[in-house]
């Protein structure tokens, strides 16, 4: 702006515009010099500036070094004061506790001198002990919290003498009484003072209670009775007494009285509560009734001498389990321990002797809280106690079945598994003659025969249980006896699957096995209760050995189609090639074995009645398949017919072989009707002969037997004319012989007279 304000006044005119460009030029002059100055002083002023601010930046550096070590200072100063006063705090600790320390000692160690030189657990300063060990509890605390790591092992060891102090408290207790297997002593007893007895008890186990330990000690009075089997020898015993003396009282029981001399044991007073019947049926299971009286009388002895009768309640809460679980259990009901009783009650007995548990377990009740226990229970329900008696003999008897199935397969290879069936008739009945109890002769296994035994006397069991009142226990054997006969109709088949299979005798052993079973459950219809499990049994038990039985038949079935057609196949039955030959004899030995297997087995086994119609249904149908197979030869050469006559002529003397296994059925039928299978096989025969008389005659001979009846109802017209077609060359003489079928003998006749007129 200067300068065009410049340029305007110069170009205004002359001398002042000339004037004012040399002072602009030199002012411009100037301020290039002040420029040129200012940039040469430029680096210098940077670098001085430079070294200015890294001073700065190492003077505070410094000033923060020293800020920190002015902290840390500040922090030790606080730290050892804090030191000082805990230092101060842990001395005065220290102090009181080392005070309390030597105060608390002193009684301790007293009581601990006294526990060393004392026989007498009741002179014990039980009590005193006992604070004297909590006193070192606390003082053991303290020294711990202040870090006193030697005063701490100090009171370590104090506690291991307090230990071992209260140890020998315990051990001193247990010295007070003996339990033995037959036996129960009682020490430091005063037979002339039993008031000091029990106020000797009475002391000691309170001192045990103030210093916690009675619970364990009475438990341990349990535990010995459990180790030495104590329970066991009371139901064992005949007889109990007791002894006593200055030292000891004595409860003992042994077995050598004769039991014959026994009386119910109990103490009047505590049978004040139980009603006449109870006390019956006491007296008639002596040894469960005896062997509670014996177990109330242990615990009397720890009452009264031991424990004392202030202490009645814990002892009877501790002898609680004992009771149940040992003196009056589940198995004393079902078993006796006598010498002279000992195995297996009768069945019909268990109600009674749930009744005499029950009443025992009343008795223990009612007595025990007499002698101060009085919430005491010892109350068993008879429902749940017969509950598990009853599923306890429904598990013996199947388990007892199931060992016996376990041996089935041991009659695949030994005689001497097999029996013959007690249920079995003494002598054949005609079938219209028989009742529903009979059971044809027939050979069983022992496995059976014990399941049988098993099922007939559980259900008897149960009948009678049932009928005494108690149908819990009837009801569990019931069920085991179905249970018995369901296992051997399912577990058979299962168990022994491989040699059932390989088998065919354990099959034919298995159905009558099955048969037996079933027939049992038809002989105990005559008992009342339960018919409807026994009828359902009883049909799957049928339907099991009808089953086993259609697949032995339909097997050897199988066998004998697979092999005849082999023998038959392509006309081999004429065929007279020595390959043919050989293959055609294998196939036919192939289906003789199928069929001799069978019968040679059922006649053995089987009923032979059965065994009759079995061989007579193989055979019949062997028959058929031979004769229907050399009818359908359309040519039969001289040689085939010699070939083919052979062959029915083995078939015929198989069919009387193998049937012979079975003709002693034929005197025992007497004059009674055979089956109609044995009518028909009889039958074949019949016409397996005409069917070789055929193959072996002439022509004519063939057209006159047809003619003159001999073949009625065995060879009908179409079957001699295909056999005169198939062994006769096509002739005109075969034609007439043909045409002269149709004609009767009578027509034959008339014609000739009129020819030779």
């Amino acid at each position: 702006m200067v300068a065009t304000k410049i340029l305007d006044e110069a170009l205004r005119g002359g001398e002042p515009a000339r004037a004012l460009e040399q002072r602009c030029l030199a002012s411009l002059h100037r301020a290039e010099s002040e420029v040129k100055e200012a940039l040469s002083s430029a680096p210098a002023f940077i670098a001085e500036s430079k070294s200015k601010h890294i001073l700065l930046l190492t003077n505070a550096d410094e000033v923060n070094a020293m800020i920190e070590m002015l902290g840390e200072s500040l922090d030790e100063i606080t730290k050892r004061t804090q030191q000082m006063n805990e230092r101060s705090r842990l001395d005065s600790l220290r102090k009181e506790a080392l005070d309390d320390l030597s105060a608390e000692l002193v009684p301790f160690v007293k009581v601990a001198e006294a526990l060393q030189v004392s026989d007498s657990i009741s002179e014990a300063s039980f009590p005193e002990l006992q604070l004297s060990i909590t006193q070192l509890h606390r003082t053991a605390a303290l020294a711990s919290e202040s870090g006193y790591s030697q005063l701490v092992r100090m009171i370590t060891e104090l506690h291991e003498r307090a230990d071992e102090a209260t140890a020998m408290m315990k051990a001193r207790y247990m010295d007070t009484y003996e339990v033995r297997p037959n036996s129960i002593i009682a020490r430091g007893h005063r037979a002339s003072s039993p008031s000091i007895n029990i106020a000797t008890a009475d002391a000691s186990s309170t001192a045990l209670a103030e210093a916690g330990m009675l619970d364990d000690a009475i438990q341990g009075i349990v535990s010995e009775l459990v180790r030495n089997q104590v329970a066991s020898g009371l139901a064992q015993a005949t007889v109990c007494f007791e002894s006593r003396s200055d030292l000891n009282y004595v409860l003992e029981w042994s077995s050598g009285v004769d039991d014959s001399a026994e009386l119910l044991e109990f103490d009047l007073d505590d049978l004040e509560t139980v009603s006449e019947d109870d006390i019956d049926i006491m007296t008639q299971h002596l040894d469960i009734s005896n062997a509670a009286a014996r177990a109330l009388r242990i615990y009397d002895v720890f009452r009264d001498h031991v424990v004392g009768p202030d202490f009645s309640r814990q002892l009877a809460v501790a002898m609680q389990p004992w009771f149940i679980d040992h003196v009056l259990p589940s198995s004393i009901i079902t078993s006796s321990s006598r010498p002279s009783k000992h195995g297996s009650v009768p069945r019909e007995m268990l109600r009674s002797r749930v009744m005499t548990v029950s009443a025992c377990a009343r008795v223990i009740q009612e007595a025990v809280r007499a002698r101060g226990a009085t919430s005491f229970k010892l109350r068993l329900d008879i429902d749940c106690l017969e509950g598990t008696i009853g599923a306890e003999c429904r598990a013996q008897a199947v388990l007892t079945a199931r060992k016996a199935i376990g041996t089935f397969a041991d009659a695949r290879h030994d005689d001497h598994e097999m029996v013959e069936c007690p249920l079995s008739a003494t002598r054949y009945i005609p079938l219209s003659e028989r009742r529903q109890d009979y059971f044809p002769p027939c050979l069983v296994t022992r496995a059976a025969l014990t399941v049988q035994d098993m099922f007939l006397s559980t259900r008897m069991d149960a009948v009678k249980a049932h009928k005494s009142g108690s149908p819990t226990i009837g009801s569990a054997l019931n069920a085991a006896s179905i249970e018995c006969l369901r296992a051997y109709r399912e577990d058979v088949p299962v168990q022994h699957n491989s040699e059932l299979r390989a088998s065919l005798r354990l099959k034919a052993l298995y159905y009558n096995d099955c048969l037996m079973l079933a027939h049992s459950c038809r002989r105990s219809h005559k008992e009342t209760g339960f018919q409807e499990d026994l009828d359902v049994q009883k049909r799957s038990l049928e339907e099991a050995a009808n089953k086993v039985m259609m697949i032995v038949r339909r097997t050897a079935e199988q066998r004998l189609v697979e092999n005849l057609n082999a023998a038959c196949r392509n006309g081999a039955l004429g065929a007279y090639g020595t390959l043919t030959r050989i293959q055609r004899s294998s196939a036919l030995s192939g289906a003789y074995n199928a069929m001799r297997e069978v019968v040679h087995v059922f006649s053995e086994i089987v009923p032979t009645e059965l065994a009759e119609i079995a061989a007579s249904t193989l055979l019949q149908k062997y028959l058929v398949i031979l004769m229907k197979e050399v009818v359908a030869l359309s040519e039969i050469s001289a040689d085939g017919c010699e070939q083919i006559d052979g062959i029915l002529e083995d078939a015929d003397n198989n069919v009387n072989t193998l049937m012979d296994n079975v003709k002693s059925m034929e005197t025992l039928r007497g004059n009674a009707s055979p089956p109609n299978i044995v009518v028909q096989l009889r039958s074949s025969q019949q016409r397996l002969s005409a069917i070789r008389e055929i193959l072996n005659a002439r022509m004519e001979d063939i057209v006159r037997a047809y003619r003159t009846g001999k073949y009625n109802a065995i060879i009908s017209r179409q079957e001699v004319e295909h056999f005169v077609k198939a062994i006769f060359e096509d002739t005109p003489l075969r034609s007439g012989f043909i045409a002269d079928l149709d004609m009767s003998l009578e027509q034959e006749s008339q014609e000739w007279e009129n020819s030779n007129w």
